[in-house]
């Protein structure tokens, strides 16, 4: 009804593409066709962060952070892989809720159509961070490698769009950068190398310094608007109370504090970006408050516990030690904020983004 009533209105900037009228076209013609029916304005989603597939591919093979691939939900009663269920990745539901696809997927790995180039991909790469050493650790692609990746997607969007409509692409579509958790809850707290070399203000100095080089070698690459999500209140993941957490797995004051600094540091780094670089729109985007306080008051979004995983004991297992074959899984998934040590549920996910988009609806809008 609506498609109706747009196409007799004779608005000048109406214009429809169905089913019908593709049918017997190759793919290339028909994104084609698509390139000219929406030629005013693209609007895609591309993505530089840690909620994506892990070295970029669809398979379970990464010992790190990562939201695209790691098992993360259950089905009659065992552990299914993000292999399996493609729905509930924070990128994903965010595309969703902007009206623009429903999967925003991974640009290695996966067998991309005209129309997944058009209209948005994933460059990351779980376990990444801004700190190349956070890369390195676990083996996954890093920051800059990441920035290598997208300049071959631009000239992949260039031979199908023309070079006008790609720009335009480039400077008019969402960038999401979701990384930094792993610079302090892995590579800062976890292991040595870093915590010898730097104390904490230092380190969160050198990392906003990695974080801006990033930008502005983004913003150089065409990209314009850009959502920057600062770290969660990492000492209150599962998997932090079970480390440092003491005998009653308490929040971790020392990590959650580190947390809150490294935002702080970051937020007005991306402010002054702002400033100095002509047509950029970067927004900090404050993750801490909004998962804290799911975590301070879980009856407020209908949780139980916020403490333990829904997989396995809830206490230390993730990633690879999250399966059908050595973890059971929770009787009632819906009432738990985390899935894992470390990463939330489908339905936390969903809450969490949200509450984002709401709070900074001016941006998304």
């Amino acid at each position: 009804m609506a498609a109706t009533i747009g196409i007799e209105s004779d608005f000048p900037y109406v214009k429809m593409i169905s089913a019908e009228s593709m049918i017997g076209l190759g793919e290339a013609t028909k994104c084609t066709q698509i390139v000219k029916a929406c030629s005013s304005d693209e609007d895609g989603l591309l993505g530089f962060d840690v909620h994506s597939d892990g070295h970029g591919q669809r398979q379970l093979t990464v010992l790190a952070r990562d939201e695209r691939m790691e098992i993360t939900s259950s089905m009659n009663g065992y552990c299914v892989s993000r292999l399996a269920r493609g729905d509930n990745i924070p990128s994903d539901i965010m595309a969703s809720n902007l009206g623009i696809k429903q999967y925003v997927p991974a640009y290695l790995g996966t067998e991309l159509s005209a129309f997944d180039i058009l209209t948005g991909v994933s460059f990351a790469s779980g376990g990444s961070g801004y700190d190349p050493l956070t890369s390195e650790l676990v083996q996954a692609i890093s920051m800059t490698q990441q920035l290598n990746l997208f300049k071959e997607y631009k000239q992949k969007l260039k031979e199908i769009a023309g070079e006008k409509r790609a720009n335009a692409i480039i400077s008019k579509s969402l960038y999401s950068v979701i990384t930094g958790t792993d610079d302090l809850a892995n590579t800062y707290f976890s292991t040595p190398f870093r915590s010898v070399e730097y104390d904490l203000p230092s380190y969160i100095k050198f990392v906003v310094q990695c974080a801006s080089s990033f930008l502005q070698e983004l913003y150089h690459l065409g990209a314009r608007k850009v959502a920057v999500a600062g770290v969660s209140p990492i000492g209150c993941l599962p998997s932090q109370r079970s480390l440092a957490g003491g005998i009653e797995r308490e929040c971790v004051t020392r990590y959650n504090e580190a947390a809150l600094m490294l935002n702080s540091v970051l937020a007005k780094e991306i402010q002054r970006l702002n400033y100095t670089l002509p047509g950029s729109e970067f927004l900090f985007v404050d993750m801490y408050d909004t998962l804290l306080d799911m975590i301070q008051h879980p009856n407020a979004y209908g949780f139980e516990e916020v403490a333990k995983g829904c997989c396995g004991t809830g206490i230390f297992e993730v990633t690879l030690t999250c399966n059908r074959f050595t973890a059971g899984v929770c009787e009632d998934v819906s009432k738990y904020l985390f899935w894992d040590v470390y990463h939330p549920t489908e339905r936390g996910y969903e809450i969490m983004i949200q509450k984002l988009q709401t709070k900074y609806s001016p941006f998304f809008n």
